[in-house]
């Protein structure tokens, strides 16, 4: 549970820090179309994916109005990047399971008579 709330967290943190990056470089280039265009790749992702998997009808709903396709696509983005982290953050404590697994088994007990 640890693990996935930490995912979405920095999955949260991860797209916020995107948003932030992508507003500063498009201000400090002075609206320059190719970085306007680079910087909206990461939140085009949800769009591409959308297009590929979900039908017409299914996009309708959800692209309706304005706030429903930011929510869309701001949740569809942090659980498209908690993924990975979640991946990796389960790969780091397996790892570190079987480091601890390996070390020699304590002594038995003694038995007194």
């Amino acid at each position: 549970m640890k693990r996935y709330l930490l995912s979405l967290l920095i999955g949260f943190g991860l797209v916020l820090l995107l948003f932030v990056g992508s507003v500063v470089a498009i201000h400090l280039s002075d609206f320059n179309p190719r970085v306007i265009y680079l910087s909206q790749f990461p939140f085009r992702l949800p769009y591409i994916v959308d297009q590929i998997f979900f039908t017409a009808s299914l996009r309708a709903t959800f692209f309706s109005s304005w706030i429903g396709a930011t929510l869309y696509v701001y949740v569809f983005n942090v659980l498209l990047y908690s993924v990975p982290i979640y991946v990796l953050l389960s790969i780091k404590e397996r790892l570190k399971t079987k480091k601890s697994m390996a070390s020699d088994p304590p002594p038995p007990p003694e038995f007194v008579d």
